[in-house]
């Protein structure tokens, strides 16, 4: 409890509970977290199994119906725990780090500032500092995006430095993030039209259209090994694929865009697929030969 606030933090699990587990187990004694909601996205292994071994008061572990995708599981853990009274949600990726300064300083800044949704400087494994994303991506971003080449031309990102205040951005971290529980409810929680990829950048846009704030902490960080789960389950062709997909589907939905930009969008993902997937199969044959 945190100023009269009940914290409750979500970890979606998909066929790696080891890297979940571990989490639960770091966070399981922060006073100021009330409840840990643990949810399988109906995983093909023994996961669930493992991770009711987890269970407790505090500790809620459940299963979906099935795997509808990382909106559609961590809308199921938002649900769980709002469900018992908590009235600011964390989403955490398995695969992050972050000490117990890190969610306080978070729900207080909620709390205080009446800001909607919050997170810190996010860096890697190694503790180097990565890129935010300070506003959403255009049409054109998105359209450069399915090339190599033209991708770097248009950079919306920014790598930020420390204790640099309050940084207002577009969208936050999907890997950790914290929203007020009745505005993840007003803007109907994560949009599960997409499966994976783009949910932060969704999210942050009906935020923006609804007229609150979100903002980077420069004075708390936290430690992401990224897509640690996902590489497990998907090689880097699948992820790209997935990721075009929602990028398409937000340009649909979100960006309004007409029948032939949707149309030229969907050629230039395509085109851009196959380019990496003669790079990708070069690169395994160089692999096996050496």
């Amino acid at each position: 409890m945190i100023n009269g606030h009940m914290i409750g933090l979500a970890i979606l699990n998909y066929n790696d509970y080891k890297t979940t587990l571990k989490l639960v187990e770091t966070i399981s004694c922060f006073k100021s977290i009330d409840r840990i909601a643990v949810v399988d996205n109906k995983s093909t292994d023994e996961s669930y199994e493992k991770l009711l071994l987890a269970a407790s008061d505090k500790i809620r572990v459940h299963v979906t119906d099935y795997n509808g995708g990382y909106s559609y599981g961590n809308n199921f853990a938002a649900d769980i725990l709002i469900h018992d009274g908590c009235n600011i949600l964390f989403f955490a990726n398995p695969d992050v780090l972050f000490d117990e300064c890190f969610i306080v300083t978070i729900a207080n800044l909620i709390h205080e500032n009446g800001i909607a949704a919050a997170t810190g400087l996010m860096l890697d494994s190694k503790g180097q500092k990565q890129s935010t994303v300070l506003k959403n991506s255009r049409y054109i971003d998105d359209l450069l995006g399915c090339f190599f080449i033209l991708k770097h031309f248009h950079s919306n990102t920014k790598k930020l430095k420390n204790n640099s205040g309050f940084v207002a951005v577009d969208q936050l971290s999907g890997s950790l993030f914290a929203i007020h529980a009745d505005v993840f409810r007003e803007i109907k929680g994560f949009d599960e039209g997409v499966f994976l990829y783009c949910e932060e950048r969704i999210i942050g846009e009906k935020l923006k259209r609804k007229g609150y704030k979100m903002v980077v902490d420069t004075s708390v960080c936290f430690y992401h090994d990224h897509s640690q789960t996902i590489n497990r389950s998907l090689n880097p062709i699948n992820k790209m694929e997935r990721l075009f997909e929602s990028r398409l589907y937000f340009q649909k939905k979100y960006g309004s865009i007409s029948k032939i930009k949707y149309d030229r969008l969907k050629i230039a993902m395509k085109i851009g697929i196959n380019i990496r997937k003669i790079i990708w199969r070069i690169k395994q044959r160089w692999i096996k030969l050496f």
